[in-house]
């Protein structure tokens, strides 16, 4: 899965896998998913309801079209759907979560 992260100097950095973000990279894949999701699941405020509001973004229109369309468009929407879950959603889930991986990092380390 795809990620960001800001690096020194204030640029955000794109990371095409979660193995490349340099805190997740010396875990492994079940360490790192259950990071991430701690991490996110610890979002408040203005972060929560932005992932949020974006999510609903990207399920709604879906449903909205399937609604109206044919079913020979169907595979082409999911497959459209799911690269935007995992181009636009997931990067951005990492980049509103970037604060507090750290300390998801040390808790899912020290826990498995």
């Amino acid at each position: 899965m795809a990620g960001t992260a800001i690096v020194p100097g204030g640029v955000v950095a794109f990371y095409p896998t979660l193995r490349q973000h340099p805190l997740l990279a010396p875990l492994n894949a079940r360490q790192r998913q259950q990071a991430i999701r701690l991490a996110a699941s610890r979002l408040r405020g203005w972060r929560q309801v932005l992932l949020n509001v974006l999510k609903l973004c990207l399920l709604v229109p879906p449903f909205l079209f399937l609604a109206w369309h044919p079913a020979l468009t169907t595979g082409l929407l999911m497959l459209a759907w799911l690269l935007g879950y995992v181009l636009l959603l997931r990067p951005l889930q990492m980049w509103l979560a970037e604060p507090l991986i750290a300390a998801a990092v040390k808790e899912t380390v020290g826990t498995g």
